[in-house]
């Protein structure tokens, strides 16, 4: 993650720290379900947050020798603690909203609507923040949707609020309340998605893995490839790892050169670990194996 991703990582941070106060306040004065939700639902973000800006600062530490690839996957590991969140709170919210289904509690529509307006301004704010940077890794993508999710909650409040002081509807509330949870229930499927992903060591998915395979043994001078693996460490940190068969004679290191300027030229992978042998190294090994 960049600097600059930090600081907005901070920035919504702080934004998140002060609507929450507000919207727990105004949620209890005026009765409203779905601004208490959405306030706890805040709460978690700020945990989120929190979680996301101290992952970004351990995963720009040096690596070490027994952290041989440094701290990136902490923010794996962050954004999956994210995700949890989001899960957590999706269900909590429904929970509630279904139990205000059988109650008909008395709403301020003036104060819930005021209270939901302004947080949808602080929500664009801070969406438009992390927007900018949510693509440098997964854990500033899940404060991103956290952020996303927050805004359809608000949204979803003022509609609520509109319905309840045009008909004096007041299920209005509950119903929108269970319609954020689940909003919020789709942005933490599609970020668990991606993490368990990169915990799986799946292929990155804008790598064409067939793609690749292809091109490499296009190169001049390859005969084979296997045991070809394409894997993320983190967002936007493919890693790759080949055993590449050549012809008798071939220069290596030529044929490294033009792997990896390959690899890093149309797929973006700088780290790669690459094994070439010869078709007489290749046949010495197959005789061995089956004597």
């Amino acid at each position: 993650m960049t600097s600059k991703g930090q600081r907005f990582l901070g920035i919504a941070f702080f934004l998140t720290l002060a609507f929450c106060v507000f919207e727990f306040i105004g949620g209890k004065l005026s009765g409203s379900l779905a601004l208490l939700a959405d306030a706890g639902h805040m709460l978690a973000d700020l945990s989120a947050l929190g979680l996301a800006y101290f992952a970004s600062w351990m995963a720009a530490r040096p690596s070490t020798p027994r952290m041989s690839y440094g701290f990136h996957r902490i923010e794996v590991l962050s954004a999956l603690i994210n995700g949890v969140i989001l899960v957590t709170m999706a269900i909590f919210i429904a929970k509630e909203a279904f139990h205000r289904l059988n109650e008909n509690p008395e709403i301020h529509t003036g104060m819930m609507l005021g209270v939901a307006f302004v947080g949808l301004l602080f929500n664009i704010a801070a969406g438009f923040l992390l927007k900018s940077v949510a693509h440098e890794s997964v854990n500033l993508l899940g404060a991103f949707f956290h952020v996303v999710s927050d805004a359809l909650s608000s949204v979803g409040t003022i509609v609520a609020g509109c319905v309840i002081a045009l008909t004096g509807w007041r299920y209005a509330d509950p119903l929108v309340s269970f319609m954020i949870a689940c909003l919020i229930g789709v942005s933490a499927w599609r970020l668990l998605r991606d993490v368990v992903a990169v915990l799986l060591e799946a292929t990155p998915p804008h790598i064409d893995i067939e793609v690749l395979g292809k091109k490499v043994l296009a190169l001049s001078g390859v005969r084979g490839i296997h045991d070809l693996h394409v894997w993320s460490i983190s967002t936007g940190k493919e890693s790759l790892s080949v055993h590449v068969e050549v012809a008798d004679g071939v220069n290596r290191d030529s044929i490294l050169s033009e792997i990896n300027e390959l690899l890093s030229q149309e797929f973006g992978i700088d780290h790669a670990t690459l094994q070439v042998e010869t078709e007489a190294q290749r046949k010495k090994e197959k005789n061995h194996f089956h004597s």
